[in-house]
């Protein structure tokens, strides 16, 4: 059966909000002079949830293009598909970014105060992703409808299809058998 699963887009979801969650720690880690050693952990945990999320973007993106495939590859779905994989891999790349990034605050995050601007640019980018994610989340129901759409009427083509040479072998069958047999209408009596 043709299938995207759902929980990987749960999954991405909750990466990239783990991942605000865990700068947003950084951050108010940083902030305090005697807390500020913490902060790193923060970050390479902001660093890890946002690999996550692009390990399972990278594994929804093979997902989608074997369902595209396993629908038939409707030609009218192009576009659909253009934008999903389009959309999975701006997320894969900006996530990516934001994890090295992630990971090179974090050695300078123990130092008070010091890492404080990065650490606001970083959980900035992760909230305007989290903005983008619904925009994935529509393109990728306009995939799955197109196909949907699509093989529903490759199906009734079928069945109307089956149902022509079911007709024209009914009436040539017909007419075979009837060849000998002159062809008239009884009046009612």
């Amino acid at each position: 059966m043709c299938e995207i699963n759902a929980l990987l887009l749960v999954v991405v979801s909750a990466g990239i909000i783990g991942a605000i969650a865990a700068v947003a720690t950084a951050i108010v880690l940083n902030n305090g002079f005697w807390t500020a050693p913490a902060s790193p952990a923060a970050m390479i945990t902001a660093g890890v949830a946002s690999l996550t999320a692009v390990v399972t973007l990278s594994i929804l993106l093979t997902q989608v293009s074997d369902y595209y495939a396993c629908m038939g590859s409707p030609s009218a779905c192009t576009g659909e598909l253009s934008n999903v994989t389009n959309a999975i891999n701006a997320l894969i790349s900006v996530l990516s970014i934001q994890a090295a990034a992630c990971f090179i605050v974090a050695g300078i995050a123990w130092i008070p105060w010091a890492g404080a601007a990065p650490m606001y640019v970083i959980m900035a980018t992760f909230i305007t992703q989290l903005a983008l994610v619904p925009s994935f989340y529509i393109f990728l129901s306009d995939l799955v409808s197109c196909a949907n759409n699509e093989a529903t009427q490759i199906e009734i083509g079928v069945i109307l299809g089956g149902a022509m040479v079911v007709a024209i072998v009914s009436i040539g069958l017909t007419a075979y058998v009837r060849r000998g047999v002159s062809w008239k209408w009884k009046s009612p009596e």
